[in-house]
């Protein structure tokens, strides 16, 4: 009987330490999914911040070349007031081109050609500092060494433009 007794105890106390194994095991088991499941919405966690940083960088570019577009205008618009401050500081010589008489079918385009004449600003362009209407002339800022027609012909024996120069000024306006 002792021995019975014995066994039983041993088998009880083996059943209990399986159990404790088993009861460990489990909690393993639900750590380790647990474990899973925060590894999961970490790695969501990470694509969404991931998502938003790559939005925040393009609006940043996007931001950057509006900001280059408008710095870009505000420097063509400090060339023009500054070029037309100079002109003011300084006796006006103009040349005043007419690009018509007074006929009657072209009265319509004169508006036209002041209109698109006024928006244009280049560096290699004159400005239009005015016009009159009436007898269809443009009054530009004055030319000191002629024209790029004046230049390419050799009008009164000016020296030819290089091609380099021709092609970076064609470079240049376009």
């Amino acid at each position: 009987m002792y021995a019975i007794a014995q066994t039983e105890a041993i088998d009880t106390s083996r059943k209990k330490l399986r159990v404790e194994e088993a009861n460990k095991l489990k909690q393993i088991n639900l750590k380790e999914e647990e474990a899973k499941e925060l590894a999961e919405q970490e790695k969501l966690k990470c694509e969404a911040a991931r998502k938003k940083a790559d939005y925040a960088m393009e609006c940043v570019e996007r931001e950057a070349e509006q900001r280059r577009a408008a710095e870009s205008i505000a420097n063509r618009e400090a060339r023009t007031k500054e070029k037309l401050e100079k002109s003011l500081a300084l006796p006006i010589t103009t040349t005043v081109k007419v690009l018509y008489s007074a006929e009657a079918h072209r009265t319509k385009q004169f508006p036209q050609e002041l209109e698109v004449l006024s928006k244009i600003h280049h560096p290699h362009l004159l400005f239009l500092l005015g016009a009159c209407p009436e007898r269809g002339c443009l009054v530009y800022e004055y030319m000191e060494n002629g024209s790029l027609e004046d230049r390419l012909t050799r009008k009164n024996n000016t020296p030819p433009l290089t091609w380099f120069d021709r092609v970076r000024i064609v470079w240049e306006f376009a």
